[in-house]
């Protein structure tokens, strides 16, 4: 289990408000904490569910530039602003925390 810790930036609220909704059935546009941008995720129907549930569903395992190995990615949701958002990301820390930072 993942620890989902709320931070508070006025910059990307706006845009993550705006541009992070639910596309169609299966799919989830989420703000990529790595790499700084707005993706499409598919989700399956057991994903989705274990999303509403426990507010966060690991969808795959990544490698970027410059790593050594590859680290679970999770989308998880968070409140801004009084709506939901969803971003993807993989755990930080000993405690492996997911940040809603914003």
């Amino acid at each position: 289990m993942v620890a989902i810790i709320e931070w508070h930036d006025s910059n990307l609220e706006s845009l993550i408000i705006k541009e992070s909704k639910k596309t169609n059935s299966d799919k989830f546009l989420v703000y990529n904490r790595k790499t700084e941008e707005m993706e499409n995720v598919n989700l399956s129907v057991y994903q989705r569910i274990k999303l509403k549930i426990n507010s966060s569903v690991k969808v795959d395992e990544r490698q970027y530039k410059g790593w050594t190995g590859k680290l679970p990615f999770y989308v998880y949701s968070c409140k801004v602003s009084g709506k939901k958002v969803y971003f993807i990301d993989y755990p930080h820390g000993y405690s492996g925390r997911l940040d809603c930072k914003l």
